[in-house]
């Protein structure tokens, strides 16, 4: 005999009715409609038939508070979030850097503990990882940026079973699958260099990078400098980036052949190749990085300044300031958001969510003749606030 729905005019029924009436607890009846992986399959459906049957509606504050009653008593501290990590050991993790200090301060303002996780502890298959991850109650996992080595020719995975988990990815190198993530606009930051390195004076900028790196960035890099090597009417070898294979003796080649006045990379890696090779910073070429914290953590070379008004630089590397802390930050933001709506699982679609970078003058980009210059007029960096030539002047081309 079937139960009788409820008059539409009627109180709704509650969430503890339909608990009573499936004959499980109101926190089980939560779990289900919100298709979590914990019940089976066939308690899920049994539940949400009733439930539908019955014409009941989810409260949006008790369902929060359920599941927030859910998931604490997995951590009396609070919700648990994993950082998962691949780049670092137990051993060689540091606890005190600024951005996991600034992680972590945010998730406990949000009411949550956060905790590196290592998914490729030495004996540590991945089922473990995942049962232990699983068993914990973790509440959502931020996955920090991969290990290159990780790369298997033009994808790169972790062995998560992402249907059990919220997951947030700190950049976007993970290719299968696509999540959400948090990262820098690659984009709009190395066209703020050129534009940078142009107001400086400089005008035969060289492009040079891993093919690593243009694997992890999306090729976001290349085709902004593609762009605008395109726009600056570059020809020859000096329109392709170098891609770097560790040999300093091809960079000095590749400047040279070019005629280089200043050289655009991702981090120091790039800057220690050049002084290798037997070029001498900023006197025979400037450098910038495209992140001047990576990789460039306690790199004290000095640079030769004769001859060099120094007045107006900083001390260090010049390049874009990545604001990594505030993109690690963001992250935490985006996993208790997810957590809130207890969405696991991979995305359809993903969302992206983009920081912005900074200019940070320094001793490696001094400004030529020791004056200012204004970028090049015409088409101008970032090129997207510019229409291309063939659409000016035309109907509807704008003015």
């Amino acid at each position: 005999m079937a139960r009788k729905k409820p008059e539409t005019t009627a109180k709704p029924i509650s969430l503890r009715e339909v608990a009573r009436l499936a004959g499980v607890s109101p926190a089980t009846v939560s779990l289900a409609m919100k298709e979590s992986p914990r019940l089976a399959q066939a308690t899920k459906e049994r539940i949400r038939e009733i439930a539908k049957e019955q014409g009941y509606r989810p409260n949006p504050r008790l369902s929060r508070i359920l599941s927030e009653t859910v998931t604490s008593r997995y951590d009396k501290r609070g919700g648990l979030i994993y950082l998962v990590v691949t780049r670092y050991t137990r051993k060689s993790w540091n606890p005190e850097n600024p951005w996991f200090l600034a992680m972590s301060t945010r998730c406990r303002e949000l009411g949550y503990v956060l905790e590196p996780f290592w998914i490729f502890e030495p004996g540590l298959t991945p089922a473990r990882a995942n049962k232990i991850m699983y068993s914990r109650g973790v509440d959502g996992l931020i996955i920090h940026p991969p290990a290159y080595s990780l790369r298997s020719g033009e994808s790169l995975t972790l062995p998560i079973e992402w249907e059990k988990f919220c997951v947030v990815e700190i950049d976007d190198v993970i290719t299968e699958p696509v999540l959400h993530h948090v990262r820098h606009d690659h984009l709009s930051g190395i066209w703020l260099a050129l534009q940078e390195m142009e107001s400086l004076g400089y005008r035969r900028i060289g492009f040079c990078l891993s093919p690593d790196i243009d694997f992890a960035t999306h090729h976001r890099w290349t085709a902004g400098y593609s762009y605008w090597a395109d726009t600056r009417g570059l020809t020859g070898p000096i329109r392709s980036p170098l891609l770097f294979d560790g040999n300093p003796k091809a960079v000095r080649k590749w400047v040279k052949t070019n005629r280089l006045d200043a050289v655009l990379g991702p981090s120091c890696e790039i800057l220690s190749a050049m002084q290798e090779s037997g070029l001498r910073v900023p006197n025979d070429v400037a450098f910038a990085a495209l992140d001047v914290m990576g990789n460039t953590s306690g790199f004290t070379q000095e640079f030769d300044h004769s001859g060099l008004d120094t007045s107006s630089l900083g001390h260090g590397i010049a390049g874009i300031f990545q604001c990594r802390d505030e993109q690690f930050t963001l992250a935490v933001d985006m996993i208790a958001a997810l957590i809130a709506r207890q969405f696991r699982g991979i995305p359809d679609p993903s969302s992206t969510w983009i920081l912005s970078g900074k200019w940070q003058h320094g001793a490696t980009c001094p400004a030529r003749s020791g004056k200012v210059h204004a970028a090049l007029t015409g088409e101008g960096i970032p090129p997207f606030r510019k229409l291309p030539k063939a659409l000016r002047n035309k109907p509807g081309g704008g003015h």
